[in-house]
């Protein structure tokens, strides 16, 4: 099985503005309450994310506004970042998605604005949390610290918690060149996320995206973490 990366467009030219991250901000002061946002922003920060409950204990839901210039493409990018939350999908992208297999995930609803007139609510926040380390083979799999300018040192670990000792001891930023997933990997899924490596997207689910011509995005092969399923 071939695996390509989903990355989200940083072009002006796709996605209207100048700054490379994001098209919609959400607005504190879209909530009835100001704590309904702080809420919202504490559940999906990174601080202590991975030992935590990962499944809101209340109602989600998105007000944002629309930048100037901002061109709304379906898959859209947001700001503040949100834990396990990569994007905003409209129905476009959830029409071609119904048909692969996708990694378990939950929709939130999502109110775009322009000042105070709503423009658009078809949007959806797409939060799927990382799979668990457990589908890693460590020992099959092949790390490293450095990088390809100043040179590479390639490491094996045993299990998890030499990969966490690696981390403390030799350096915080350890890359993955290889990952082999175990047989606990789903190897009917056409689009996953683990604790490492990126978004990645089988070959079938990429020429449905082209095929629609779903906008936001670029997909490229992935190099690394080669992803090597058993």
């Amino acid at each position: 099985m071939k695996y390509y990366r989903l990355n989200l467009s940083s072009e002006p030219k796709i996605i209207g503005v100048k700054n490379g991250i994001y098209q919609v901000e959400i607005d504190k002061k879209k909530y009835s309450s100001p704590k309904d946002y702080d809420r919202l922003l504490n559940f999906f920060s990174s601080q202590g994310w991975f030992e935590k409950d990962q499944t809101p204990d209340f109602d989600v839901q998105i007000h944002a506004n629309m930048l100037k210039s901002a061109i709304m493409t379906d898959f859209l990018q947001f700001s503040p970042a949100l834990m396990a939350c990569d994007f905003m999908v409209n129905n476009k992208v959830l029409d071609v998605f119904k048909d692969f297999n996708i990694q378990k995930h939950t929709l939130f609803p999502v109110t775009i604005y322009q000042g105070s007139r709503v423009i658009d609510d078809n949007y959806s926040l797409f939060f799927m949390p990382h799979l668990e380390y457990d589908v890693i083979d460590f020992p099959k799999s092949t790390f490293f610290s450095g990088n390809r300018i100043l040179g590479k040192q390639h490491h094996q670990f045993e299990d998890l918690t030499q990969f966490r000792t690696a981390l403390k001891e030799i350096s915080p930023l350890i890359g993955v060149e290889v990952l082999h997933l175990n047989e606990k990997f789903d190897k009917k899924l056409d689009l996953f996320r683990g604790r490492l490596g990126r978004m990645n997207i089988s070959e079938h689910l990429k020429d449905a995206i082209v095929s629609a011509n779903l906008t936001g995005i670029k997909l490229t092969e992935t190099e690394e973490p080669k992803i090597v399923v058993p």
